[in-house]
């Protein structure tokens, strides 16, 4: 994988649940539930304060929600049981898209005089 690279370290997802089954446990029981902290977090989202875009922030935010939906709802999105390439590519869709949306309103706020 090499050194990483700004983009690789400008913001990242923990997941504080652990799921036997989305672990890929030898010793999966179906009834045993799911382990987590106490305080019910779902994880934990890192970020560096020289990239801190609503693009990265977007980003890292998807893996969370994704996480919290498989422990709750669903675990598999269709998109795989864990975070591998599909869900980086829907991160990456929903990120850029919410940045491109808030350049736009951005340009708009300030050519629109106020009062």
């Amino acid at each position: 994988m090499g050194r990483p690279t700004d983009a690789d370290t400008a913001g990242l997802f923990h997941p504080a649940w652990w799921h036997p089954k989305l672990n890929n446990d030898e010793d999966y029981e179906p009834d045993r539930p799911a382990c987590g902290p106490a305080n019910n977090y779902v994880g934990m989202i890192r970020l560096c304060r020289d990239h801190l875009t609503t693009m990265i922030v977007t980003h890292e935010a998807v893996h969370a929600a994704l996480a919290a939906y498989r422990l709750t709802i669903m675990q598999d999105v269709q998109l795989g049981d864990d975070c591998l390439e599909h869900e980086e590519a829907l991160a990456h869709l929903v990120g850029d898209l919410a940045g491109q949306v808030f350049s736009v309103l951005q340009v708009a706020r300030e050519t629109v005089k106020v009062g």
